[in-house]
């Protein structure tokens, strides 16, 4: 069994180093660009704020970004810009808006109008992983908005309000701001965040964290359309490089209704097409234009302020951020000069590249076209943005009058091409004759259009499983001269699962255009979350298909994947399951469960030891019981049948998995496979523990001088005043220090418990002779030692206080040798028995009597030896039974470590956390520890409520897993109430 378990673990950690190693290394490059600053840069502090505010909040500051003239012209803060307020994120700095910063400067030449950049110092706290510091510090940012307003008030116009740019946390803080009394709602109407976790907490590590996230989302569902009618949102996640924050985690559709919100991933804006990490999304070039863009889009050409039309500014962002064009001249009316060229298209197909001597507007017939052709897809770098039109009044081979159709329009990547994609059906177009497309003079055109039908370039895919180890070919050759064709991934709807489409060259036609490229476009219609890639024409093509976030129970709507090639190539277009980005995903999703896991494992081991304990069985070690009770369905199939079983709204609301449900991240065997990642983590490290705990105790073997007793025999020591005096220590620095302090030195000082307790095992198996090599030579020895000399006086004395009233004459047809070569105890079982016994049937058959009770004496006697518990046996109990709390402990400390990182930053202004979440659960601990670390107690005394108990710690982890899986600051409570159990236990 034992080689089977590490065969198992070491598989499980390999398909979880694979995933991790998906997280981290399989990404695309960092193809971001940096800004550079054109002058030096310099953060003014800003003067005038309130004496009585700042020493409210003297670890805050709030700073001005200049560079160059601007930054002297304005040392005197008159200024008369457009304010905008950028606040840094966990572990953020103020330094950070250099960038937003730098670029507006540069663009506000262009213009009549500028902006004036504000930067708030919130010390680089770690907000992330503490939720205490984030009501302190919005109150901050409301004393600063008000401050910054103050400095327009020298103008005939002030401003009236600011635009916040939020980083990470400060996104959070952003919103946050609309909840306090002090502020006025008015003061903000735009808001743009970047890796921002909208949603939830990455790591519901604190409760402070995830109550403050919660009342700030229950806030904007309540008052959007009253409070916050005028405020627009736009967040930005940095797609799957940022991997501190996951991008589903950004989305703001389940907090506020998509009228005023925006949320997108940067591999699908416009003009950006990639990923960036949680750093990188502050400074990459690409999107910092794409933001400025949109935000010098929304300013009003009369008041040079943010406009206060809620929906322009929306339709600003939208046409910045997305391909959803909602032009205000779609649907214009073009006339045709006589000068115009016309070429008519009639079999509907069109592929233009090179040079183009002069300008010309192809033709596409629809009312002469086969009945079965519905759409009309073009791909483009020419002609401008009504390249393509429909046009509605035709005078021979000549179009006089078109509509455009730029609201179709879609940008392409690659960068810097301009390259212009649209795909429409043609049903629509009832007034239209024929679809124009324009192709404007000047080298380098490349143009591919097509009139179509869907049905033959639509592909319907049943995607394969996770059992489907080979590609399954979905093309096995395009057609010839086609460019486009259309995948639907009918069952690609979860964060899940992960794909890999494959395009691969067959034949092409000499010579290809260098700059002729094949993309492939994973379109996800629900979510703005696309990605594309990008190669040249005669190269291969791949691309992965996988989510950041899941489609919604009320949508119906199926994710595609667009293939635009050359018509000069063939191509066969495959897919399969991607096992590595698979496992990548669930490392995604799912780590941050893990913690809720492995504590459930280390309370089944426990659990089945309090069930040893009540039987009086021996305590196998921690890894024997891991691996023959710890298995998946001792917890999982409870689970399912509690949500199954139970509906109540009330209750089923508060588990976590309801939670992962409504994210659509939860699938049914998701506990199971937790479970057995947790299983094997939990393996290796009890494994090394054991090993560092016996090696330990080895070297104290060797080193102490001080005898070790019989652990079979109660302990006549004194009570321990060097222990309550370290614990008391303990529980004073939970009290006013940092609670995951007191519990790492408790954790060490169990770690040094367990270590001495190996080291009693080491002595009893080697140095102490308690365990008897002849059980016969014992009896004798025993008898000798208590019955003594006068067997007939021991006899009587035993006559007199145990058998009470029967005749002497009784007693003394008892044998006395054969009394005398009996252990003590059997004659205490023999007499037993002898009085229950009928008196008539003693005095009628002495003979037969004799011969009975000889033969339950043997019965006892066998029964006992095999009862018997040795001082080894006893010495490892202890071993095995304290090692068990030593990983419980450990576990805690794991759980609490984010607290104690804040802490030991925040040391310099204060010894102790404003609320320190571990405080609590460390009182507990440290002081259960007094009776859990008493040498006299080294086992559970009490064994009637080890049933009760054993039990009780089971149904924890079913509790752990409804309750815990995310929220893994209440996993605390689960154990330190475990810790407490097992004091009073062995009190």
């Amino acid at each position: 069994m034992a080689a089977r378990n590490k065969a198992l673990c070491a598989l499980l950690l390999s398909l979880f180093a694979w995933g991790l190693y998906d997280v981290i290394v399989n990404v695309e490059e960092n193809s971001c660009s940096m800004t550079y600053m054109f002058q030096y840069p310099t953060y003014m502090p800003v003067p005038g704020i309130k004496e009585e505010i700042q020493n409210a909040f003297p670890r805050y500051a709030l700073y001005l970004y200049g560079e160059g003239e601007y930054a002297k012209r304005s040392k005197n803060m008159k200024l008369d810009g457009i304010p905008v307020l950028f606040i840094p994120g966990n572990a953020g700095s103020y330094k950070q808006v250099r960038s937003l910063g730098s670029v507006a400067l540069r663009k506000a030449e262009k213009n009549s109008f500028h902006f004036d950049y504000f930067s708030v110092d919130l010390d680089g706290e770690l907000v992330g992983m503490y939720g205490g510091f984030l009501q302190h510090q919005t109150e901050y940012v409301v004393h600063c908005i008000n401050h910054i307003l103050s400095l327009y008030q020298h103008l005939k116009n002030p401003p009236q309000n600011v635009v916040i740019v939020g980083h990470s946390m400060g996104g959070l803080v952003a919103r946050a701001l609309f909840l306090s009394p002090n502020f006025n709602s008015k003061q903000v109407n735009t808001i743009i965040t970047q890796a921002t976790p909208h949603d939830s907490p990455v790591v519901k590590a604190d409760k402070e964290l995830d109550e403050f996230q919660l009342s700030v989302n229950k806030f904007w569902k309540n008052e959007m359309n009253d409070t916050l009618i005028d405020v627009v949102v736009l967040s930005v996640g940095g797609g799957f490089r940022d991997n501190l924050v996951r991008s589903g985690l950004t989305f703001l559709s389940d907090v506020i209704h998509p009228s005023r919100s925006l949320s997108v991933v940067t591999s699908a804006i416009p003009r950006v097409w990639l990923s960036t990490d949680h750093l990188c999304v502050v400074w990459c070039k690409e999107l910092v234009l794409a933001t400025k863009r949109a935000m010098f889009d929304m300013i009003d050409k009369k008041t040079k302020q943010v406009s206060i039309d809620t929906a322009y500014r929306m339709k600003m962002l939208k046409r910045h951020f997305t391909n959803d064009n909602d032009d205000k001249e779609i649907g214009k009316t073009i006339q045709f000069k006589e000068t115009d060229k016309f070429a008519l298209v009639e079999d509907g197909k069109l592929h233009i590249e090179g040079a183009v001597a002069k300008t010309m507007h192809y033709m596409f017939p629809l009312k002469d076209a086969v009945e079965e052709i519905d759409h009309f897809i073009a791909v483009g770098n020419s002609g401008g943005a009504d390249w393509v039109s429909a046009c509605v009044k035709v005078k021979g081979e000549r179009c006089l009058e078109a509509i455009s159709l730029k609201s179709y329009n879609q940008l392409l990547p690659p960068r810097k091409t301009d390259t212009k994609k649209i795909l429409m059906p043609t049903i629509g177009l009832n007034d239209a004759s024929h679809i124009l497309l324009k192709v404007t003079k000047g080298r380098g055109a490349l143009v591919s259009a097509e009139l179509f039908n869907s049905e033959v370039n639509t592909v319907q895919f049943l995607l394969p499983g996770f059992f489907t180890f080979a590609p399954v070919i979905i093309l096995s050759e395009t057609g010839e001269g086609s460019t486009f064709h259309r995948v639907y991934l009918d069952d690609l709807y979860t964060p899940g699962v992960a794909y890999k489409a494959s395009l691969d060259v067959l034949s092409c036609q000499d010579p290809i255009d260098e700059n002729l490229n094949s993309t492939m476009h994973f379109h996800v219609p629900w979510s703005s979350e696309d990605s594309y890639s990008v190669r040249p024409a005669n190269k291969n093509n791949d691309i992965s298909l996988k989510l950041v976030n899941g489609r919604s129970a009320d949508d119906d709507r199926k994710a595609q994947l667009f293939i635009h090639i050359s018509p000069k190539c063939q191509y066969q277009l495959s897919l399969g399951y991607s096992h590595q980005e698979g496992f990548g995903q669930l490392v995604r999703f799912h780590s941050t469960c893990l913690p809720c896991f492995i504590t459930v494992v280390v309370i089944l081991v426990f659990s089945y030891q309090l069930k040893q304990l009540r039987t009086n069985e021996p305590l196998h070690d921690f890894i024997w019981i891991q691996s023959s009770y710890c298995k998946p369905f001792v917890v999982a199939p409870f689970v399912s049948i509690i949500r199954s079983a139970i509906k109540w709204e009330p209750l089923t609301s508060t588990y976590d998995i309801t939670e992962m449900v409504r994210k659509n991240i939860f699938f049914n065997v998701l506990p199971i496979v937790l479970f057995l990642f947790s299983y094997a983590m939990v393996c290796v490290v009890s494994q090394f523990l054991i090993y560092t705990t016996k090696c330990l105790g080895q070297f104290y073997c060797l080193m102490s001088r001080t005898p070790i007793t019989d652990p079979s025999k109660p302990s006549q020591s004194t009570i321990p005043w060097m222990l309550y005096s370290t614990v008391g220590v303990l529980i004073m620095i939970s009290s006013s220090g940092s609670g995951t302090l007191a519990l790492v030195l408790a954790l060490s000082m169990y770690v040094a418990h367990v270590s001495k307790k190996y080291a009693n095992v080491i002595c009893v198996r080697n140095c102490l002779n308690l365990t008897p090599t002849n059980e016969s030579e014992k009896t004798k020895e025993d008898d000798t030692k208590e019955i003594g000399d006068d067997d007939t006086k021991e006899i009587g004395d035993d006559d007199t206080k145990e058998i009470g009233d029967d005749d002497t004459k009784e007693i003394g047809d008892v044998d006395t040798k054969e009394i005398g070569d009996d252990d003590t105890k059997e004659i205490g079982d023999a007499t037993k028995e002898i009085e229950d016994d009928d008196t008539k049937d003693i005095g009628d058959d002495d003979t037969k009597e004799t011969e009975d009770d000889e033969n339950v004496d043997k019965d006892v006697a066998e029964a006992t030896e095999t009862k018997e518990r040795t001082a080894l046996d006893i010495a490892e109990d202890v071993y095995n039974y304290h090692f068990t709390l030593m990983m419980l402990l450990l576990c805690l400390v794991v759980i609490n470590i984010p607290s104690l990182i804040v802490w030991a930053k925040h040391l310099k202004y204060s010894y102790s956390l404003p609320s320190d979440p571990a405080r609590y659960t460390s009182l507990a601990v440290c002081s259960s520890l007094a009776i859990l670390l008493d040498p006299s107690k080294s086992l559970p005394s009490n064994m009637n409520f080890a049933k009760f108990t054993s039990r009780l710690t089971y149904i924890f982890t079913i509790a752990m897993v409804l309750y815990t899986i995310e929220s893994v600051y209440r996993l605390s409570y689960f154990v330190s109430v475990t810790f407490v159990i097992a004091a009073v236990m062995q009190m």
